[in-house]
């Protein structure tokens, strides 16, 4: 991992990943995921197997808290941050994210195929949601959302963070706007916010508390492959401050076209390289 077109791609992944967490919320994942899973075998002489998933996802994951990072700082400057909403939310999200990867190590059952079963359809509603965006952004008036209700649905995103690699803010969405009718914009941040800190937390997990030393993957402590993920985080920086900055100000119809052609690339991909 030191040729120079290795850390553009890598670099121009994070970029791309950042700027879809900015417009979107859902932390850029799906990009995470892709490149990661590609460069993941390329690295070490030893066939990882069924720990891939676990690496991948924990590398995503340590993308995604500058993902959030970034898109939360660029939130707060222009004055859409909710820190309340966000603790809630974190709180059962980082323990759901731990205990998820806790039952997957001990269990042995989270193969790479099922992995891409699994990232496949949790894709399904977020392609759902960039197609009729207009019908999710409900109007009206914002319904009283309890702590625990927020509760409940960081847990669920927590989960999928652990599963998939993906931020969790398509869970986060569509239960605060669709369902609560939290405003769009006032939703999109609280799951920058989500993701930044639940990530971070996850990272701290996978970083201290998991060894795959036996893989001999260059510059990797934990489960983080800081070769593979540096590159990506320098493009995560830029992207997801611009991504904000773009959902603040451009309509996004053909952004959301090619964000689903993507994802529907990313599903083909992974079938692939994991089914054949």
């Amino acid at each position: 991992m030191t040729e120079l077109t290795d850390i553009l791609i890598l670099a121009a992944a994070g970029l791309g990943g950042g700027i879809l967490a900015g417009i979107l919320g859902i932390g850029g994942g799906v990009v995470y995921v892709l490149i990661f899973s590609y460069y993941l075998q390329r690295m070490t002489p030893v066939p990882i197997g069924k720990d891939i998933v676990q690496i991948m996802v924990a590398n995503s994951a340590f993308a995604l808290i500058f993902a959030g990072l970034s898109g939360s700082i660029r939130q707060y400057l222009v004055r859409n941050f909710y820190p309340r909403f966000t603790l809630w939310l974190a709180a059962s999200g980082a323990i759901s994210a731990i205990l998820t990867t806790l039952i997957i190590e001990y269990t042995g059952v989270y193969t790479p195929k099922e992995f891409a079963v699994v990232f496949s359809l949790l894709m399904v509603p977020i392609m759902a949601r960039m197609v009729f965006q207009e019908r999710f952004t409900t109007p009206g008036n914002t319904f009283p959302v309890s702590p625990y209700s927020l509760l409940i649905t960081g847990f669920l995103a927590g989960a999928v963070m652990a599963l998939s690699g993906l931020g969790g803010g398509f869970v986060i969405i569509p239960v605060l706007n669709g369902l609560f009718r939290v405003p769009i914009k006032k939703t999109v941040s609280i799951s920058l916010a989500f993701i930044a800190i639940v990530a971070a937390v996850f990272s701290l997990y996978n970083l201290i508390l998991v060894d795959y030393s036996q893989y001999q993957l260059p510059g990797t402590v934990g489960a983080i492959v800081f070769p593979l993920v540096l590159p990506v985080l320098a493009g995560v920086i830029l992207g997801a401050p611009l991504g904000v900055h773009i959902g603040h100000r451009l309509p996004n119809r053909v952004l959301r076209i090619i964000f689903v052609v993507f994802c529907l690339f990313v599903i083909v991909r992974l079938i692939v390289q994991f089914y054949s």
